[in-house]
């Protein structure tokens, strides 16, 4: 009896580690599967990503890009990574050194995506230095694809241009209804210009906020035709550049040539010294801002009796092409061209 005891003492560990060493094999096969199930999710958004692109005019392009289910340190890694339009009169692009994406070993689902601190952004000809002190990107998704995204930027610099102190984007399903709604949240704070022209306003834009929900698509990287016929609301609007502050809700619509318009109703503070500001720099039409002074004139309110703020609501619509208020044009690409003006 006594020498049974003894062999089973002498083969317990052994069994135990035994099992131990079976039990994590399995969990490591398990998340190696996953991770390679991952990286294959991971190939597919990414091309899905490529062809929404393509049908907006853009495409990405890098040195060199790397998968890997067995690494637990990197999924994805892309050397070189830009980001350009095909539209070569009005050329933009941006380009980052690195960028690598990876995953929990368990969890293949929640992506922690690591940006290079340093970036080149291009408008036609002219290129500039930009850099944030920290960069953090979290992006998950299901077998429908991505639905939650969180960008966190600070202290992001574009050199000679602006510095913002915070950037947030975020991407989010609304699960709450039977219809398919994807909330987006953009809220950049403290942007400082480091230009010697203002164009008449502060040297910083203490607020840029938007908040705009896309209904009836199926991701949040959805295709061309899928945005089109997407139903997009901007619940919230908000710029705070003194002497403006202005919050503005409503819809965005595409036009005949598929370029995204904002229209909105929009109530600012400020807004009539504002036209001052941005016309006498040349920024807006001058003339298309003395128009709409007159009709803003007779429509202004004040908003405590006795003080010198006075409160506007007015029509606004922003187009890449083209700003308007009140049905009057204040600003086109057509006329920059023609003027050099910026």
């Amino acid at each position: 009896m006594d020498a049974l005891k003894q062999l089973q003492k002498k083969l317990t560990l052994p069994f135990l580690t035994g099992c131990g060493v079976f039990v994590l094999g399995l969990l490591v096969m398990w998340g190696m599967l996953a991770r390679a199930y991952g990286v294959e999710c991971l190939k597919t958004e990414l091309n899905k990503m490529v062809t929404t692109l393509n049908k907006y005019g853009y495409d990405i392009a890098y040195d060199n890009i790397k998968f890997s289910s067995v690494s637990p340190f990197k999924m994805m890694e892309i050397e070189n990574l830009m980001l350009y339009s095909f539209d070569k009169q009005n050329y933009k692009a941006v380009k980052i050194p690195s960028l690598s994406v990876n995953a929990s070993l368990w969890d293949y689902r929640k992506l922690n995506v690591k940006i290079a601190p340093q970036q080149m952004w291009s408008f036609g000809d002219t290129d500039y230095q930009a850099e944030a002190e920290t960069s953090d990107m979290l992006i998950s998704f299901d077998e429908n694809g991505m639905y939650n995204l969180l960008l966190v930027m600070n202290n992001y610099q574009i050199n000679g241009v602006a510095k913002a102190k915070t950037i947030r984007i975020a991407m989010q399903k609304d699960d709450t209804t039977n219809e398919y709604i994807m909330k987006n949240f953009w809220d950049i704070r403290n942007v400082k210009l480091l230009t010697e022209n203002t164009w008449n306003m502060a040297n910083e834009i203490e607020e840029l906020y938007a908040d705009f929900e896309i209904k009836e698509t199926t991701n949040i990287m959805p295709s061309g035709d899928e945005i089109r016929n997407a139903h997009i609301d901007v619940n919230k609007f908000i710029i705070n550049w003194k002497p403006l502050v202005m919050v503005a809700r409503g819809a965005v619509e595409f036009d005949d040539a598929n370029k995204p318009v904002a229209k909105l109703i929009s109530t600012s503070k400020e807004l009539i010294p504002t036209l001052d500001n941005l016309a006498k720099a040349q920024v807006i039409d001058s003339k298309g801002a003395f128009v709409a002074k007159i009709i803003l004139g007779k429509k202004t309110q004040q908003i405590i009796e006795g003080e010198d703020y006075y409160t506007i609501i007015s029509p606004l619509e922003i187009s890449p092409d083209k700003i308007t208020l009140e049905s009057i044009p204040l600003w086109t690409t057509e006329a920059v061209v023609q003027t050099g003006a910026v």
